[in-house]
């Protein structure tokens, strides 16, 4: 994938097709004839203003072709078509919407045409063999009782660390053409890895901080590629300030290390931060890259295994963070200390402690998506401690909040349980904090994100067993159904962004605070001069048939009318069995939508 993204564009068909509205309603577009006649039925619907918050949803029955729908007030009218499953539903076999027509309509009009465009904001990623990296199962797992594990085997004591003078040799992803001195090189999966010298620059709490010596200065590099040892020490300083603070809602992280015979307890339980270009990519005008990430291969022995990432193992606990962006970025850095944190911690809590505990014989992971919505959520309610330490205000770019345009622009690339490749890695992002930041402000914040984070379970299941932990009578279906209307319904009181929550009984005197947000000020550009707000929204015709991602939907506007109305809506026959297509209605925003 590569680092650097400029100018990443997705054509959607996105409409903001209103109904021409005066003293009649007027169709959208002409009926098309050769999908309008199919063998289904007619029911009627009724919208009170007055009813729910004004707030309207209903599935539509897969047997109805049309609604006769009755409005007592102005409203906007969308359709919601969605996957709950987990394969991919295609376009063509989704519904649309044949015709929509008032009752005393005498004319038509064509619904107005617009591109979204992905917006141009600097990538930030983990490192891709992070996520597609798959522990081994060791046999003495799989043969061990449950209920009477081995002992753990201890290694010896370490020498104490001390700062600016121990030094060891690490694995790390830079190539021999970055220059600088290594002792060893291996090639894996068509990446190089080297063997390089690290000397210690912080010894905290918590945490020790190693830079690369071929990255680090003693005093202040204009280029911004080395680091010194102040910067070393805020960077530990940060992590020493979040760390016990991260571990109250995500659990701790596993102080013991897979050896080729048992489990080895760790008699040093401080995190390795280690600092360096990541991927000895250094430019000195980069926008974006990888800031961190978090590599389980190293909580095995070199010996536990043949496999060739783990005979790279460093052997204790660590994540890597960019020494370019340390410098550059730093407040995004401290927050990716957060989110790599929760990846080790998630590794420990979800795959390892269960089977070193006799919980389990097999090893589970979980799934990108949720991990990643994990490490995003953790970002989010810890900004503002991360603040504090910092003693300044973080922006949107240093938050996952900036990874919320690419949900707006490009959530119909990819579903709530996606993990997409390249540069389309962006939309996943982006529908995975979205996800994740909509389930805690309204089903329970941080205290449902600490359930979904320790439970037993992982993925789907950690969510919907948080929710009943919790007394919500839901399932992770159920909430996924509702997700469509916090991105759809500005007047909806009860499921929506646009909430602050926190943690009901502070830890420490920190509540966890996870502000408001409102979803439909996040923009996009669609060309050089012009922007979109909120989630974009695709035709509701045929030319909105894109297909529906696993656990993905897609969002249509159908019309606004100005005055109450009587609408006929009609709509093709239905070729999918796992696609729900929902109408929603709310109370006209005149902001939002203008009447043509």
């Amino acid at each position: 994938m590569k680092k650097y993204v400029y100018f990443l564009l997705i054509v959607l068909l996105c409409v903001f097709g209103l109904f021409a509205c005066s003293d009649s309603f007027s169709s959208l577009f002409e009926e098309d004839e050769s999908v309008a006649d199919w063998d289904g039925t007619t029911t009627t619907w009724s919208y009170n203003s007055n009813d729910n918050n004004g707030i309207f949803m209903q599935k539509l029955p897969s047997n109805v072709r049309t609604v006769n729908l009755n409005l007592n007030a102005a409203a906007d009218i969308f359709m919601v078509k969605m996957n709950p499953s987990e394969d991919i539903v295609p376009g063509k076999a989704t519904q649309f919407l044949v015709s929509a027509y008032a009752q005393s309509a005498e004319s038509s009009a064509t619904a107005n045409d617009s591109v979204a465009l992905l917006p141009n904001i600097p990538m930030r990623r983990d490192f891709a063999p992070a996520k597609d990296f798959v522990p081994p199962q060791i046999d003495f797992f799989a043969t061990r009782s449950t209920s009477s594990p081995e002992p753990l085997k201890s290694v010896s004591p370490l020498a104490s660390v001390v700062a600016d003078s121990t030094t060891k040799a690490l694995w790390v992803d830079v190539p021999t053409s970055a220059g600088g001195n290594y002792s060893e090189q291996k090639q894996v999966s068509g990446v190089q890895y080297t063997k390089r010298q690290a000397t210690c620059r912080y010894s905290g709490s918590y945490c020790y901080v190693w830079v690369l010596d071929d990255y680090f200065s003693d005093t202040s590099d204009s280029s911004g590629k080395k680091i010194t040892s102040t910067v070393a020490s805020q960077i530990g300083q940060t992590f020493d300030g979040i760390y016990k603070y991260v571990q109250h809602i995500f659990g701790e992280e596993s102080n013991h290390m897979i050896g080729s015979s048992a489990v080895i307890e760790m008699n040093d339980k401080k995190v390795n931060i280690v600092v360096y270009d990541i991927e000895g990519d250094y430019q000195n005008s980069a926008d974006g890259g990888t800031y961190g990430y978090f590599w389980a291969k190293d909580y095995y022995e070199t010996s536990a295994s043949n496999d060739s990432v783990i005979k790279m193992s460093n052997e204790e606990k660590y994540f890597y963070v960019d020494s370019y962006f340390a410098n550059k970025d730093t407040l995004t850095l401290y927050s990716t200390l957060a989110h790599e944190f929760q990846h080790m911690i998630n590794f420990g809590v979800k795959t390892l402690n269960p089977v070193i505990e006799g919980r389990s014989n097999e090893m589970q992971l979980s799934e990108t998506w949720s991990n990643e919505m994990c490490s995003m959520l953790c970002e989010d309610m810890m900004q503002q401690k991360i603040e504090a330490i910092a003693d300044s205000d973080m922006k949107t770019e240093n938050t996952p909040r900036g990874r919320l345009p690419y949900l707006c622009a490009g959530y119909v690339s990819s579903g709530i349980i996606d993990w997409l490749s390249g540069n389309d890695v962006l939309y996943s992002y982006g529908g995975a904090y979205g996800f994740g930041a909509y389930l805690a402000r309204n089903y329970g914040g941080p205290a449902l994100v600490k359930e979904i984070a320790t439970n037993d379970y992982v993925d789907q299941k950690s969510i919907t067993e948080a929710l009943q932990s919790l007394g919500k009578d839901e399932t992770f279906d159920s909430v996924f159904r509702k997700y469509a209307r916090s991105l759809v319904l500005d007047k909806d009181e009860e499921i929506t962004f646009n909430k602050n929550v926190s943690l009901s009984e502070p830890y420490d005197g920190y509540n966890y605070p996870m502000p408001e947000i409102n979803i439909f000020n996040v923009t996009y550009p669609i060309s050089e001069t012009q922007s979109l707000s909120g989630p974009a929204l695709l035709y509701p015709d045929n030319r909105g048939q894109i297909d529906l991602r696993p656990y993905g939907f897609t969002l249509h506007l159908i019309g606004s009318t100005s005055r109450s109305s009587s609408i006929d809506l009609t709509f093709s026959s239905p070729e999918s069995d796992t696609a729900e297509v929902y109408i929603l209605i709310q109370p006209h925003n005149q902001e939002r939508f203008t009447l043509q």
